[in-house]
């Protein structure tokens, strides 16, 4: 069957300044750059497979009011893509440079129309037609009450793909968290095909085909898996994906017992370790005696392993988990300091002690590691 569209479409790229970077080769800081990349690989991509249209799903920007040099960077890739594709674009809740307005960082778009013809861009719920298949295109913050479902307006001979940027009832965030607020799933069912951004972790959507395409790299540490973008391809009623993963760094987490205090430079000696970790984001955590990890100077450790091994950023921190709490496997079931204690104390059963007064001593442990 022949295709109607093949398209690219990422989201969720948080471009901006981030603190512990490394200075990039340009002198700018290294995470906006690595941002950057991520954009020039995404249309490296497109241009290479010949798409026609190329879909971003908001939240160009990790803050709301990005200075004057970010956003013009920024807008040299919009412009690049709006040269060559036709570039559809949702805008975001990190896109509005307030909460209450619809003011927002794409405000380029009305003033460059000439180097922007190919921008199409939903700041308001609109829908937008191209070879067989019809955009639905909504914002964050809108409803899908603002959309008019008329006969004539909503062609069941298209292909139709609703873009949205928001919360949806029943996903969950990386850190674990399900929304419990937001548009139901039951709204987009009629749609042949939803793509979301927000949400930075990739995850299906009930009973609707697509879903979150999670964000073009990782962001945070928790960000695990997939990060990257979608190549799609529809025809009729069907659509195949592709998942292509971003190249840009990831973090790295590793752990390094500290007897002397010197421990962590095996990763400047060991060429396995350097190589596990070079061009990453590396969190290095410190696990050894309170007065061990007093020695470390982490700015000193965080510069070091960063010019030695090549790192993107780097951020050394004591893993007080590790080094104080009971080494014990049902901890990993506890949800709070209290309760690990309990949980020791009853595993102990340390019969004749004062239970009461063990629990007390336990809690100043734990509240002297976390300080």
């Amino acid at each position: 069957m022949k295709p109607l569209l093949d398209f690219v479409v990422f989201a969720d790229s948080h471009l901006g300044v981030y603190e512990g970077s490394v200075i990039d080769e340009s002198g700018l800081n290294g995470r906006l750059m690595d941002g950057l990349k991520v954009w020039d690989e995404v249309f490296e991509y497109a241009s290479s497979k010949r798409r026609k249209v190329v879909v971003y799903l908001g939240d160009r920007f990790r803050s709301c009011n990005p200075k004057g040099y970010v956003r013009d960077l920024a807008d040299e890739k919009l412009k690049r893509f709006a040269n060559n594709f036709i570039f559809i674009v949702v805008v975001g809740n990190h896109d509005y440079y307030e909460k209450s307005s619809y003011y927002h960082s794409y405000g380029v778009a009305h003033l460059f129309d000439e180097e922007l013809q190919g921008l199409k861009l939903f700041d308001t719920p609109a829908k937008f037609g191209v070879d067989g298949v019809m955009f639905w295109g909504l914002p964050h913050g809108r409803s899908m009450d603002e959309f008019y479902f008329g006969e004539e307006d909503f062609d069941s001979n298209f292909f139709n793909v609703l873009l949205f940027h928001h919360d949806v009832v029943g996903a969950v965030y990386p850190s674990g968290m399900k929304v419990d607020k937001g548009l139901s799933a039951e709204e987009f069912r009629k749609f042949d095909l939803v793509l979301g951004g927000h949400i930075h972790m990739p995850q299906p959507i009930a009973g609707c085909r697509g879903g979150f395409i999670g964000s073009v790299q990782q962001l945070k540490r928790d960000d695990e898996g997939f990060r990257g973008y979608w190549d799609c391809r529809v025809s009729d009623k069907s659509v195949k994906v592709v998942e292509v993963e971003s190249g840009a760094p990831k973090y790295v987490e590793e752990t390094v017992e500290l007897k002397n205090g010197d421990e962590w430079k095996k990763f400047l000696s060991e060429e396995k370790l350097k190589n596990r970790v070079k061009g990453q984001y590396l969190i290095l955590k410190g696990v050894g005696n309170k007065s061990v990890l007093k020695t470390v100077d982490r700015s000193s450790v965080e510069r070091e392993l960063i010019d030695g091994c090549g790192l993107r950023f780097c951020t050394f921190e004591a893993n007080t988990k590790e080094s104080y709490e009971f080494k014990m496997p049902e901890l990993r079931e506890s949800k709070n300091k209290e309760e690990e204690v309990d949980i020791a104390l009853n595993k102990m059963d340390l019969q004749g002690l004062d239970k009461k007064e063990l629990r007390r001593v336990g809690l100043d442990i734990c509240r002297e590691a976390s300080q």
